[in-house]
């Protein structure tokens, strides 16, 4: 009975709120880190989500460039052929024209 009667002190009542303050402190700053945790994780994903779309572009713009590159080393081999082409041509005829009359490569000329 004495424990009984000493519970209802203003000295134990006040211990009782100290003590649930402490754990209602404990508790809120428990939810404040983890708030922090779970923003911080959501922040960094989306850095990472923006970091991969920046890589994926930047592959895509690689590769386009590369087709690029691929298709103009085409077309100036293409051109150079051409031309190479036509000297090889221009010399032959000259050659022709220089050699002495033969009627049967004239004529394979023309024809």
């Amino acid at each position: 009975m004495a424990d009984n009667a000493s519970e209802g002190t203003p000295e134990v009542d006040r211990d009782i709120r100290i003590d649930e303050a402490w754990k209602t402190n404990a508790k809120r700053t428990y939810d404040e880190m983890q708030q922090e945790s779970l923003e911080t994780i959501r922040t960094c994903r989306i850095q990472q989500s923006n970091i991969q779309a920046i890589i994926t572009q930047a592959l895509a713009n690689m590769v386009e460039n590369a087709n690029l590159a691929a298709k103009q080393t085409l077309d100036h081999r293409d051109n150079a052929n051409i031309l190479a082409d036509t000297a090889t041509g221009a010399v032959v005829d000259a050659m022709i024209d220089q050699s002495p009359p033969d009627e049967g490569v004239r004529q394979a000329k023309v024809e």
